[in-house]
């Protein structure tokens, strides 16, 4: 598991600023020539740039795929037009630390190559068995060796060898350890160079090419370098520390973890660190599953700096020990289950076989646990899907009847064939096998087994093919991350261990973190990366950087009826009293029929809720009815009448939205990109099937989009993927965007599309920017074809990526400038420091965090059509005092997070990014109630699986 998520949005888990980067400074790069040049046209490509008459986006392919490749070579982003100067200035922490390689550093890469000697077709050791074996090639070879231990040579435990000296060596022999009594084998070891073509460093990384280009603020004279290639090798650098390895002496037996830590992706995790803190690093979870306290580390290319970006990460794993202390007592039939699905995939050493290396020395025999003994045990999966019957000689209960799920050694029967009569064999009891087994040992003077007769049986075999253990062999092996989904009481638990407050984050990061990815004790990366500060590298002062951040005006507040609504400025929250509604949608009602039910739950049950939703929206008659549900608990008692009004006015904001009402309106200085009533603003998501479905199961994009100047009103479409597809194509944009654009354009519209469109891009990560470009040409053509056919110019298109899942937080330095939790104030802008100079990016906390370290949402503006074209003159600027398209976007960005709704409160991650994510949800549970169906019971899966009956496909049906 990696870290939590939590479904609340207002809830969170949990150096020196740049002086010349004042808020009256131009941007880097862009002198007041080049400013007007990129005003008078649009920023990345002209309105319409995409020539496809025909309107087939498949003819546009390979020019798209031309377009897209230029822009990720050119690194053309558009780049930020002016830093932020609104509102008034702030100083934060944040939780990046600064490096400082030396400039004449070269980084030289090295592909490790292995071929057997022996079996060549045979293939070659992987994951686990990799990264055991590299630290033995390494000790092999003298030069590898030297290189290791002075720390100027790292590896990712894969495939990967960086080095700051070039390496001479020849290949070389090894033999890779086998217990006694098996051959030996032995290997051919390699370096070679990456090959340029597949995208491997071919040359040498130049530290002194990469310091220029940080500090370069022209993007026309930085000079040309490959910044993945370098943030690659840095990372790998970072974390060789915690994922090093060290040996016993005198013999190559297995490794033991060298710095005490687990990797997972990029978050190291004490197994057996003692902490500085006060307070423990680990929690119980229950259910053989524990809590730890680790670090996320990478390293970051800012402006004119280096930095690392290290924050609490919080993960669970499987509890070590022997696997019969760590079972529950007594076992129940649900336990049983629980304990089934649990372990299914752990890793275990059956240290009690004695396997033994050639000097006499205990060599690991390990397993991963299918399960459980489990009544399918034997079945080949094509029996259960063909409905053939069971095949004979299946494991078995000693009366002959069929297994009930966690059975006993004594209990559970196998058929063991006959070696000496060929198609004959008999059944036997696990522990009578064992028993047996122990005698033969006792004749040859080997130790017996221990267990127990009454062992739970483990299946350490296949489903199909079970090979069947007492539960007394097993010895859970430590270190193995939990990626099972947490039960609620282990929900609970992760969450009181993991909301860490801001204080107590930094705290961990200082006293714990910095010595646990290694940058406070002597490690290759503090070799590295702070060569000249080895003794007072963390008493120099300049643990934590300080950035400059902006706190920004907050929005005016709407109801209908009155003007702008009281507003609590501490909290971005406010209230409802004598506020009335800004627009209803009466409607007449049939004269029979039911359009809304209010459903009262015993309890929150979300399968329940899935198929319950599914149900009346999907599939009840020709006009569907709307839904709420109420959980019985949540509902407060009778006497406390100010919490019950909370209650219904809730309620009574739903209700609205999914009439097709508006509750609210915001104002913010520059709103008039909206108010002119010619801007649509999009919210864009894919969600994909739960872990462990099948690969026919699709993924669907969703889109949510506004219907007028108001804001209020956000229907939602959807069209189905292919498997895990997150780019979304060409036809889905086609079926997507076309009902928003007739809704839009209906009767109050005049008939017209909107002139611009504005897309908030969620789930997009950093390396995958050129896909949301190729998004771009595909949302182009699909708009060319619908405008065509009224003949009207197509839409200029911002694309704006939302990230959520990052790891920078910031910390006011000052409590004054600080919420009552020690977070930075709602409305905290934060748009240098820890940005890069070359693109348009900024951290914007808009909320409050109830509990915990706020975590800021972060925007990059992939495509820019519309702001960068914005008349200076015009309506958009006009008195406001805004000096450029930069305070534009984030002042709507802003007021956009304090528009979701349904709340009276602002939200960490703007509401078209939220609307789109609980609509994507919302599909997602039609499609769980459909493939629970067996699949010769149910329709096939196809765009009727997830419509929605209308007419409520035009309103929010699904808030």
């Amino acid at each position: 598991m990696g870290d939590l998520s939590i479904s609340n949005p207002n809830v969170e888990k949990k150096g020196t600023g740049d002086k010349a980067d004042n808020g009256n400074d131009k941007p880097p790069g862009i002198n007041q020539v080049q400013h007007q040049r990129a005003t008078q046209s649009s920023a990345s490509a002209p309105a319409n740039t995409t020539k496809n008459p025909t309107g087939d986006a498949s003819k546009g392919t390979e020019e798209i795929k031309n377009k897209t490749r230029k822009i990720t070579e050119d690194r053309d982003l558009p780049q930020r037009p002016h830093y932020s100067a609104q509102g008034n200035e702030v100083k934060l922490l944040a939780n990046f630390v600064e490096i400082k390689p030396e400039k004449d550093k070269l980084l030289y890469w090295y592909n490790l190559k292995i071929a057997r000697n022996v079996d060549k077709e045979k293939g070659l050791p992987s994951g686990k068995k990799m990264s055991y074996l590299i630290p033995l090639i390494i000790r092999r070879n003298e030069v590898l060796r030297r290189g290791y231990e002075d720390g100027t040579l790292v590896t990712d435990f894969k495939a990967t060898i960086i080095s700051t000296v070039k390496l001479e060596i020849d290949e070389f022999e090894i033999k890779i350890p086998r217990p006694a009594g098996f051959d030996q084998e032995t290997c051919t070891v390699s370096l070679e160079t990456p090959n340029q073509k597949d995208g491997g460093v071919s040359e040498p990384l130049e530290v002194s090419k990469l310091l220029q280009y940080l500090r370069c603020t022209d993007r026309d004279q930085a000079p040309n370098i490959e910044k993945s290639h370098f943030a690659q090798g840095f990372n790998i650098w970072l974390r060789h520390f915690s994922k090093s390895y060290q040996f016993d002496s005198g013999t190559d037996s297995r490794p033991i973890l060298g710095s005490g830590q687990v990797v997972v992706g990029s978050k190291a995790y004490p197994m057996n660190v003692t902490s500085q803190l006060e307070n423990h690093i680990t929690a119980e979870l229950r259910s053989g599953v524990t809590a730890i306290r680790g670090y996320f580390s990478s390293v970051r290319l800012a402006e004119n700096r280096l930095l690392v970006n290290i924050n609490v990460s919080h993960g669970a794993f499987y509890k070590p020990g022997k696997f019969t202390d760590l079972l529950p007592n007594p076992l129940s039939g649900q336990l049983l289950q629980a304990l089934h699905n649990c372990y299914k995939g752990a890793r275990v050493d059956l240290e009690d076989f004695g396997r033994r290396d050639e000097h006499g020395r205990s060599l690991p025999f390990i397993k991963v646990i299918a399960g459980l003994a489990a009544p399918d045990d034997g079945v080949p999966k094509t029996n259960k899907e063909r409905d053939e019957p069971y095949p004979e000689k299946r494991p078995r209960r000693v009366d002959g009847s069929e297994l009930i799920g966690g059975d006993r050694c004594c209990h559970l029967q196998f058929w063991r064939e006959d070696r000496d009569s060929p198609g004959g064999g008999f059944y036997q009891t696990v522990s009578d096998y064992f028993t047996e087994k122990n005698a033969e040992r006792q004749k040859k003077g080997l130790p017996a087994f221990k267990f127990r007769k009454d062992d739970l049986a483990v299946n350490l075999g296949k489903r199909a093919n079970p090979m069947y253990y007492p539960a007394s062999f097993c010895t859970v092996l430590p270190g193995q991350s939990y990626k099972l989904k947490l039960n609620p009481h282990q929900t609970t638990a992760m969450l009181n261990f993991a909301v860490l407050l801001p204080a107590r984050s930094v705290e961990c990061i200082l006293k714990d973190g910095l010595e646990i990815i290694g940058l406070a004790r002597r490690s290759p990366s503090k070799l590295l990366f702070a060569p000249k500060r080895q003794s007072d590298f963390l008493n120099s002062g300049e643990q934590l950087i300080t950035v400059d951040g902006r706190q920004l005006r907050f929005p005016r507040i709407s109801y209908g009826g009155k003007g702008d609504h009281s507003f609590n400025a501490k909290n971005a929250a406010w209230n409802l009293f004598d506020a009335r509604l800004l627009y209803t949608n009466p409607t007449q009602m049939p004269p029979w029929g039911i359009m809304f039910f209010f459903i009262m739950l015993n309890t929150q049950d979300s399968v329940f809720y899935q198929e319950l939703k599914t149900h009346f929206e999907t599939q009840s008659g020709t006009r569907g009815v709307y839904t709420v549900c109420m959980v019985k608990d949540k509902v407060p008692r009778e006497g406390d009448a100010n919490k019950l009004a909370q209650f219904l006015d809730n309620i009574m904001l739903k209700v609205n939205l999914k009439l097709g009402g508006s509750n609210h309106s915001v104002g913010f200085t520059g709103d008039q990109i909206v108010k002119q009533g010619n801007t649509m603003i999009v919210g864009l998501d894919v969600t994909h099937p739960p872990p462990g479905s099948a690969e026919t199961v699709p993924s669907v994009a969703g889109m949510v989009a506004s219907m007028d100047k108001n804001l209020g009103q956000w229907p939602a479409t959807f069209s189905l993927q292919g498997n895990r597809e997150e780019e979304v194509t060409a036809e889905s944009f086609r079926l997507l965007i076309g009902p928003h654009l007739v809704r839009w354009r209906g009767p109050k519209k005049g008939g017209k599309y909107p002139e611009n469109i504005i897309v908030y891009r969620d789930g997009v990560s950093e390396g995958q920017y050129n896909h949301v470009l190729k998004e771009f040409h595909f949302l182009k053509i699909a708009c060319e074809n619908e405008y065509r056919k009224i003949g009207t110019k197509s839409p200029r298109i911002t694309i704006v990526v939302v990230g959520k899942r990052h790891h920078t937080r910031f910390f006011p330095i000052n409590q004054a400038s600080g919420d009552r939790n020690g977070n930075p104030m709602p409305g905290t802008l934060v748009d240098r420091g820890v940005t890069s100079q070359f693109i348009w990016e900024f951290y914007l906390q808009a909320h409050k965090a109830l509990k915990g370290t706020a975590r800021p949402a972060h925007y990059v503006v992939v495509v820019d059509e519309i702001f960068r074209g914005l008349d200076m003159n015009g309506p958009v600027f006009q008195g406001t005092g805004l000096r450029g398209p930069g305070d534009v976007l984030e002042n709507l960005t802003h007021a956009l997070s304090y528009m979701l709704g349904r709340s009276t409160t602002a939200t960490a991650v703007c509401a078209p990014v939220l609307f789109a994510d609980k609509a994507c949800n919302r599909a997602r549970a039609y499609l769980n109630c459909l493939i629970k169906i067996p699949a010769n019971q149910r329709q096939a899966i196809g765009p009727d699986s997830i419509r929605v009956v209308a007419p409520m496909g035009d309103k929010m049906f699904y808030i």
